[in-house]
């Protein structure tokens, strides 16, 4: 299941996903049993001067990703603000 929220300039995206979310037997991301919680920041091009890549790099804006792996569930929470977003 796929979310997507915008409060302001902040997108948010919710993904979870479960064992038995497909018609397939077995799902190829729960392979591996995992528990835990993670965080991920990575750096993107904002909408500001995209057509533009010379500016690129001065234009690269936060993106933040929150987790928790449980052995039959994974869920994803992914926040950022004025990222170009093609969907």
């Amino acid at each position: 299941m796929i979310k997507k929220f915008k409060i302001g300039k902040m997108n948010a995206t919710f993904v979870t996903r479960h064992r038995w979310d497909t018609n397939r037997k077995f799902h190829p991301e729960f392979r591996e049993y995992r528990l835990g919680l993670h965080f991920d920041r990575k750096k993107v091009v904002g909408v500001n001067d995209f057509h533009d890549p010379k500016k690129w790099n001065d234009n690269l804006v936060n993106d933040y990703t929150i987790g928790i792996d449980l052995i039959i569930f994974k869920a994803r929470v992914r926040f950022h603000f004025g990222q170009i977003t093609f969907l």
